[in-house]
């Protein structure tokens, strides 16, 4: 797990609080 935090940490970032993954939302942030 600790791997796929270090690959994309914004996408996880995004599904904890959008709760679904959105690469739209990452650009935004």
């Amino acid at each position: 797990m600790a791997t796929e935090l270090q690959e994309h940490p914004l996408i996880l970032l995004v599904e904890g609080n959008l709760g679904v993954p959105k690469p739209e939302g990452m650009r935004g942030i």
